[in-house]
């Protein structure tokens, strides 16, 4: 494994509904070396979070919706959500304390489309503030039973709420859960949790303040932001990543360029998602060689492409990133097409060596992987691929130095 490339680790439970289908998945923190010690709540959500992005949303959970969980952070606004509000349910944790900040939170999450889950649900104050946002209750039927769960249950159904039956240990206990209300359910009876992992490369620590920074202003100059993602690889697949994602009901949406990706996202979203990355760990050195040579190829094949067709230069930019990604994590293509939704041209360009943007992407990887007297599909000579390559060395290293400037305005 690239010393760039770290591992993460995501784990799911799914949900299920009356008639055993899977709706969604809980998704679940869990630690690299698989402890959880000294982790805050707010630490694992962002943990998860960030575990979504890298192993790409619909990896995780298919077409299904995610279920994640929500300390007092994510709740007031302090620890913003990046995932699809149309696709995800917040679980409000019984630890929270339900004041007035919390209630406000829950009401603007609302407002923006989650659905919010009342985990753990016991009646305490605040509960009746919340139920008339909440689109679901989850009671814990292993603690809670008998006449109390029947109680619990009645008052419960004054509200327009699904309720869902968690820690489910035994299938005979379906058919009675059932009857009383219940139309999800999730436990050991029906699925024991899994662990979803993968490798991720991470955005350098100077890049997401970057990012930030270009973001807090009041109107951002969408130029600016694509030149603090054009200067990190692992912020850009990230951005595809995101921006592929489709609302509930839609096919995921394919990705030509990194100016697509950022205006299919919005401001929101992508405010949100920079404001995730900067509350992370650094992990990674801009100087490494893999992200300057990743950061070289794509800039090789964009400086390539727009010699002879400019309107695709954004094309060739995206494609050779793509492949020089694909080798640094060592995935096939495949793997990579399951991740993110590209449009088949850029698929064609980054991996297959079709078409006009294809065959110039292919001879510049070539060349940069040292094979200069390769057969070569275009018409391009050998020192054109020299005078690209010393344009493209150069812009890497200034992206590199400029990253190690915060106070540096932006990247050329």
């Amino acid at each position: 494994m690239s010393a760039a490339a770290t591992q993460v680790v995501v784990g799911r439970q799914g949900i299920y509904d009356t008639v055993g289908s899977v709706v969604g998945y809980e998704l679940l923190f869990r630690g690299v070396d698989g402890s959880a010690e000294t982790v805050t709540g707010d630490q694992m959500t962002a943990e998860v979070l960030y575990g979504a992005m890298a192993l790409g949303f619909d990896h995780l959970v298919s077409d299904r919706d995610a279920w994640c969980n929500a300390d007092r952070g994510v709740l007031v606004g302090d620890l913003p959500l990046n995932l699809p509000p149309e696709r995800t349910v917040v679980e409000v944790l019984e630890t929270v304390d339900l004041d007035e900040s919390v209630q406000r939170g829950c009401q603007a999450l609302a407002d923006q489309g989650y659905r919010l889950a009342l985990d753990d649900f016991t009646w305490r104050p605040g509960a009746e503030a919340l139920l008339p946002l909440a689109s679901i209750v989850k009671i814990d039927v292993l603690e809670t039973a008998g006449t109390d769960l029947t109680e619990l249950v009645d008052r419960c159904r004054q509200f327009d709420v699904q309720l869902l039956a968690e820690k489910v240990e035994h299938p005979e206990q379906l058919d009675e859960l059932r009857e009383l209300g219940f139309e999800l359910f999730q436990g050991y009876a029906l699925e024991r949790p899994s662990v979803i992992a993968g490798r991720s490369l991470e955005p350098g620590a100077i890049t997401r303040l970057r990012m930030a920074a270009t973001l807090l202003v009041d109107d951002p100059d969408l130029d600016d932001v694509e030149a603090v993602v054009r200067a990190d690889p692992a912020l850009a697949f990230q951005l595809i990543q995101l921006a592929s994602v489709g609302r509930r009901g839609e096919t995921r949406r394919e990705i030509s360029s990194l100016r697509q990706a950022l205006v299919l996202m919005g401001s929101s979203r992508v405010r949100n998602w920079a404001a995730l990355l900067v509350s992370r760990s650094p992990t990674r050195d801009a100087h490494s060689h893999d992200f300057l040579s990743t950061l070289i190829l794509a800039r090789a094949c964009e400086l390539l492409v727009a010699q002879f067709d400019r309107s695709k230069a954004h094309v060739g930019f995206a494609a050779g990133m793509l492949s020089a990604m694909a080798a640094e994590l060592q995935v096939s293509a495949d793997d990579i097409c399951q991740t993110v939704t590209l449009s088949e041209e850029l698929v064609d360009a980054a991996f297959r060596a079709h078409g006009p943007v294809g065959v110039l992407v292919h001879d510049a990887v070539e060349f940069h992987h040292g094979n200069h007297h390769a057969v070569h599909r275009s018409q391009v000579t050998l020192p054109a691929l020299h005078s690209v390559f010393a344009s493209a060395v150069a812009w890497a290293m200034n992206c590199s130095v400029a990253l190690e400037e915060p106070t540096s305005a932006g990247v050329a």
